[in-house]
Parts: structure tokens; C-alpha cells; sequence
């Protein structure tokens, strides 16, 4: 008898995140509106930030080390070790001599970029300040800087080796005039080893002269680079860019909406989702009434509409559970609320509209919406006076007008501070299984007390109702359990969209009357948003008056007060007289 759940996976679909999102809107905007004033505050307080660059042409000096192998460019010069050189404490040193600022060095090549563009000798040097004057001086400040340390080093380059060629020539002068004043006072034989040392020396001397003077030369015309763009003072600032923070801002706002909806979507308490019920709770789910359907308390749902085909689909899945005729479904509600009464009131309709005689019976007098309103029929007598005696099943139960093949026992109007006796429920469902192919309870709510249980032990099978976003689901699980310690077939649930609670205006309790007393005032609840619903309390007919229950006018039989049979009838025994009729009357 148990129910397919496979129709449902652990996985969060696209419609169940958009459902999520729907749900969590306002802690998604929330969260949105805190990016974007978090970006837009960001935006505000950061202090302005301007830029200026310059770009150098960088120019072999002659003296500059061979380009390492692999580099990134194939000339002469490496430009990524002279983008590093920019940025260096010496190139830092000279910049803040030239600006005159009282900041460190350190603090200064911070705020200074160096990029290379590609295929090219050329650096673009930028510099950023707090002010376009700033940023404008220490651009040209480093381009004037950085040029004057190459320039520098490699004058240095060229001295030290210009001093290394004169110490040289030096030394060879004075080796080749101590070789000619040899070569003067020698004999014939050491004259040929003389005159070769002599020219030696002297092609020597020439070759470092010639060096001597290439020094000189490129000692004049030294020039490691110059600037071809000149650093332009910013219009306007580079940092804040204002769309950009609030963008992020907004952006992770989003993002962090979007987790926190997901994340309370998951590991939330209640029914969130349809599918929270077989993978948290292992209650298989049969249908979801969908949340753009509008609640309905002063009838149920049409056939052909989106709700009245989903009451359809269900009559249909229940028929292939509950084969056998004559079958008591109790339909209990996890907390309190109208979602039982809705349910138990369009699944018996859905039945009689597949001309299946079918027996709704309200086993709870609900403060929020009745059975018989939904239906069309009186409240009372019920089924409270049916288990009291007050009234026979016959006369309580009473067909719907629009349903000629649903028969309905209300509540009634006689409470019992025990509930029911025992076995008085399997009794009544009993006596319309006759006549009833399937008999639909009304049970009172799992959350209030245990009537729920014990009506589910007198019963065939059961179908839970729950609400998305208010039914926890530790409530479930309890529900599920108390109803396999009774062994009772639990068949699936019905979940419905959150309905708001329809309290009634005063605590509901029921009067109970006795027999010979007088009868209570009538007293009036709203049990929908179109219209109000009287309920008359029953009073017991004289002996051989005829009595009215609702708009119905029967003979009554009954004894009177303190001689009737039910004051003889032992404790849990109903009167449910048929009085050889078929099935209920109209």
C-alpha cells in the first residue's frame, strides 16, 4: 500500500532555486541593497587617486651588459631589467630629490608603474598622487630620474675604463723607451729581438690610443635615452571609479544573497520545498497544491481547474492504492489550520465526481473553516451526535447538493470532555462503508493533542497534510512515527502553500447540552471569506415531535430525557440506525 516516491531526487533544480529566490526576496534584497550601500560608501570615502605617465625611449649607451638569454626582448638592451631599474632606491633617491617631497623613497617608487609595450625599447612610466600636480611632477620626476642614473652609470662605465686605458698606455711608453735605449747600445744579435719587442709595444700603444679615443667619443655623445611623451597632468581622477564600486558592491550583495537564500532554503527547519519531505522525512509525496493558487474556503476547487486536476490526480493515485471498497482514508493535518479541512473536503468531491459514492466526515470541530460549509451542508447534527445518541447516522448525515454522490457528517454540536469512546469511530465509518466506496475523516490536527493517533488506529490508511513554509519537518517525522507505532498504512502528503491563519474572533467551544435544558443563542463564526455560517446547537425533540436539524425537517423517534436508549446504552456503543435506507438521505 505504499506510495511511489520516485518522482522526487535530492537534487535543487533550476524551478526549485527561482522558488527559493521567489521565497527569499527580502532577505535577497536586503542583502543587495547592504553591496550596494557598502559600494557606494567605499566609493565616497576612498580618497581620490590621480595618474600621469611619460613614456622614455630607451637608447644603448655602449657600455650596456648583452641581453640575457631567454629574455623577453632580442636588442641590446633588456627593458625588463630596465623597468626594475625605475623602480629601484637609487632611481627613488634621485626622484625625491628633484620633487623636494619629505617622504621616504620607499614610500615614493610605491606609487610608480612601469609597462613595456610590446615590440618596442620603449617604457611608459606612471605615476600616481593625491592631487593632478602630484601625479603630473612624479611622472617626469622618475622619467628625469631614472634617465640621469643611466646616463650616470654609464659615464662611470666609460671613466673607470678610460682610467684602465691610460694606466696602460702608461706602462707601455715606458716599456717601449726603456726597449729603444736596448736597442741603441745592442750588438747585432740581440738587435732582432729588440726591434720585435719594439714594434709589439708600439702596435700596442696604438690600439689603446685608438681605444683611448673611442672612450672620448662615446664619452661626448653618451645619451641612454629620452623622453618622447611628456607626462600630461590628469583631468581627472583615475581612483574612485564610482560605477565600478558600486557595481561590485551590488555584485557581491548578490552573491551573498544568493548563498544565504540556498543556505536557509537548505538547512531550514520547515517545509520549504515538496521534495524536503521523502529525502528529510521519508514521507513519500503524493501532490503539491502550487503556490499561485488562490485559497479557497467557501467551496472547493472546480474540476477543471489547475487545483481541482491536482485533487484529480491524487483521487486517481489513491483508487491504485485502495483498491478494496468501502476503504477509511483520515486526512490529519500537521498543524493547526483549514489545510486538512481543504483537503479532506476536495478529495471527497474528487471522488463523487468520478461517481464513486463517497462519505466525508468531520471528526473535528475546527475554529478555522468546517467540512460541511465547504460542501454545502449543515453542521449539525453530526457526528458528536451520533456518538451521544442525540441523533440517529441517518439523520446526521446528509447528501451535498452539488455532489449527489458525497454524503456529509458534520462535526455537531455536542462536545464530549473525553473525545469519542472506544471503537465509536470504527463503528460510524463502518456503517457508511456500506454504502460508500470510499469514507474521507476529517482528523484533528497531529499538533494538538493525540486524537490524530488513535482516530489513525480505526482507520484504513492515512494521508498527511502539510504547509510549505510552516510545517517543521521534525513535526513529520513525529507524525510519520506515531502512525507506524499504530500500524497504520502512512500513504504519502499533500503539501499546500502557507495559509494565513483564520482565527476566530472569541476562544470556539461548543456547548454541550443536556436533555430538557434550554438552547443556547445561536452563535455565528466566519468559516469563509464569502459568507457566514450559522451553527445551531442541537436541541432534543419532545417524544413524537418532529425535530429539525439545519433545513431538515425528520420525525423523531427518540425517548424522552433520562428513558432514551441512549442513557441505557452501555459506554461506546453509537446509535447508527439505518432504518433499512439504502444510503443516506438528501
Amino acid at each position: 500500500m505504499a506510495m511511489d516516491t520516485g518522482r522526487t531526487t535530492s537534487t535543487y533544480h533550476l524551478s526549485d532555486m527561482l522558488v527559493a529566490v521567489k521565497r527569499g526576496r527580502t532577505l535577497l534584497l536586503a542583502l543587495l541593497g547592504a553591496g550596494l550601500a557598502v559600494g557606494a560608501a567605499l566609493a565616497v570615502t576612498t580618497p581620490a587617486e590621480y595618474v600621469s605617465h611619460t613614456q622614455v625611449l630607451v637608447r644603448p649607451t655602449g657600455v650596456d651588459d648583452p641581453n640575457v638569454s631567454g629574455g623577453r626582448t632580442k636588442g641590446e638592451l633588456n627593458l625588463d631589467t630596465e623597468a626594475q631599474l625605475v623602480k629601484s632606491t637609487a632611481v627613488a633617491d634621485r626622484a625625491l630629490e628633484i620633487l623636494g617631497g619629505q617622504a621616504s623613497a620607499q614610500d615614493l617608487a610605491a606609487h610608480v608603474t612601469v609597462e613595456v609595450p610590446a615590440n618596442t625599447s620603449v617604457l611608459t612610466i606612471g605615476f600616481s598622487g593625491g592631487s593632478a600636480v602630484a601625479a603630473h611632477d612624479g611622472a617626469a620626476a622618475f622619467a628625469t630620474a631614472y634617465l640621469e642614473h643611466r646616463e650616470a652609470t654609464a659615464k662611470e662605465t666609460i671613466d673607470t675604463e678610460i682610467k684602465g686605458v691610460d694606466a696602460n698606455l702608461e706602462s707601455l711608453r715606458g716599456q717601449l723607451a726603456q726597449v729603444s735605449t736596448d736597442l741603441a747600445a745592442a750588438t747585432a744579435a740581440d738587435r732582432v729581438v729588440l726591434g720585435s719587442n719594439k714594434d709589439l709595444l708600439s702596435r700596442q700603444i696604438e690600439e689603446l690610443t685608438s681605444r683611448r679615443s673611442e672612450l672620448d667619443g662615446k664619452l661626448s655623445t653618451l645619451a641612454g635615452g629620452k623622453v618622447i611623451s611628456e607626462a600630461v597632468t590628469p583631468s581627472s581622477p583615475d581612483k574612485p571609479i564610482v560605477w565600478l564600486d558600486v557595481a561590485g558592491g551590488g555584485t557581491a550583495g548578490l552573491l551573498a544573497g544568493f548563498g544565504a537564500v540556498l543556505a536557509r532554503e537548505r538547512f531550514s527547519r520547515t517545509v520549504r520545498r515538496a521534495a524536503d519531505l521523502p529525502e528529510r522525512c521519508g514521507v513519500p509525496l503524493l501532490v503539491e497544491l502550487p503556490a499561485s493558487v488562490a485559497p479557497r474556503f467557501a467551496d472547493v476547487y472546480g474540476a477543471y481547474g489547475p487545483a481541482g486536476k491536482v485533487f484529480g490526480r491524487l483521487r486517481n493515485e489513491l483508487i491504485a492504492a485502495l483498491p478494496e471498497r468501502g476503504r477509511v482514508l483520515l486526512v490529519v493535518g500537521v498543524d493547526e489550520g483549514p489545510g486538512a479541512t481543504v483537503v479532506a473536503a476536495n478529495l471527497a468531491a474528487a471522488f463523487a465526481r468520478a461517481d464513486l459514492p463517497t462519505a466525508a466526515v468531520a471528526a473535528h470541530a475546527s475554529p478555522y473553516l468546517a467540512l460541511p460549509d465547504m460542501l454545502g451542508t449543515p453542521s449539525v447534527p453530526g457526528l458528536a451526535d451520533v456518538i451521544t445518541g442525540r441523533a440517529d447516522l441517518d439523520e446526521a448525515t446528509v447528501r451535498a447538493a452539488r455532489h449527489p454522490r458525497l454524503s456529509v457528517l458534520g462535526a455537531g454540536s455536542a462536545a464530549r470532555a473525553g473525545g469519542w469512546p472506544n471503537g465509536a469511530m470504527r463503528q460510524i465509518t463502518g456503517a457508511l462503508a456500506q454504502t460508500a466506496e470510499f469514507v474521507v475523516v476529517e482528523a484533528p490536527p497531529a499538533s494538538g493533542d493525540a486524537d490524530a493517533q488513535r482516530l489513525a488506529a480505526e482507520c484504513d490508511a492515512v494521508l498527511l497534510v502539510a504547509e510549505s513554509e510552516r510545517t517543521r519537518l521534525s513535526a513529520v517525522s513525529d507524525l510519520a512515527e506515531q502512525l507506524r507505532r499504530v500500524n497504520t498504512p502512512l500513504l504519502g502528503a499533500v503539501v499546500l502553500p502557507r495559509f494565513k491563519k483564520r482565527r476566530p474572533d472569541a476562544p470556539e467551544t461548543v456547548p454541550t447540552v443536556q436533555a430538557g435544558s434550554g438552547a443556547p443563542e445561536p452563535r455565528f463564526e466566519r468559516a469563509g471569506a464569502e459568507a457566514l455560517t450559522e451553527i445551531m446547537p442541537a436541541i432534543p425533540a419532545q417524544h413524537g415531535e418532529p425535530e429539525r436539524a439545519g433545513d431538515l425537517l425528520v420525525a423523531a423517534d427518540a425517548e424522552p430525557a433520562g428513558d432514551t436508549e441512549a442513557a441505557e446504552a452501555p459506554a461506546g456503543e453509537v446509535k447508527a440506525r439505518r432504518k433499512g435506507r439504502p444510503c443516506p438521505r438528501r
